[in-house]
């Protein structure tokens, strides 16, 4: 289960580094998710995204195949990264008309990075 752990999470790294590439390359890519105006607002969280998000998710994969001993904590930082990045993107939806394509990624996307970390989170009594 932590092979499949690792693989995911490191594929979610690399969509979401190809999602912004294709956000900033193409305006009709844009419009599926930002049709109505946010663009300015959502480059704001671009570098903490690249970093937390997409990168964390990479990171921990490879912490996980690895079978480093920090991978549930680093793990857990990047739950919270996309935990908030699912919070911003079903507020953003409530603000827009049509636009909840993200909104559903981002929280698919939370329950199975949640699931993967929980496969390496310690459990109660083990050492870390």
């Amino acid at each position: 289960m932590a092979r499949l752990s690792a693989v995911y999470l490191i594929a979610q790294g690399i969509a979401g580094l190809a999602w912004w590439a294709a956000l900033f390359a193409s305006d009709p890519f844009r419009r599926v998710f930002f049709s109505n105006g946010g663009w300015d607002t959502a480059r704001t969280i671009l570098a903490a995204d690249l970093v937390f998000f997409a990168g964390g998710s990479i990171l921990t994969g490879w912490m996980i195949r690895r079978q480093h001993s920090l991978a549930g904590v680093v793990g857990l930082v990047t739950v919270g990264a996309t935990a908030y990045a699912t919070v911003l993107a079903i507020s953003w939806s409530f603000g827009s008309v049509g636009e909840w394509s993200g909104a559903i990624a981002m929280l698919g996307s939370l329950v199975l990075t949640s699931a993967a970390v929980a496969t390496v989170w310690p459990r109660a009594g083990t050492a870390t």
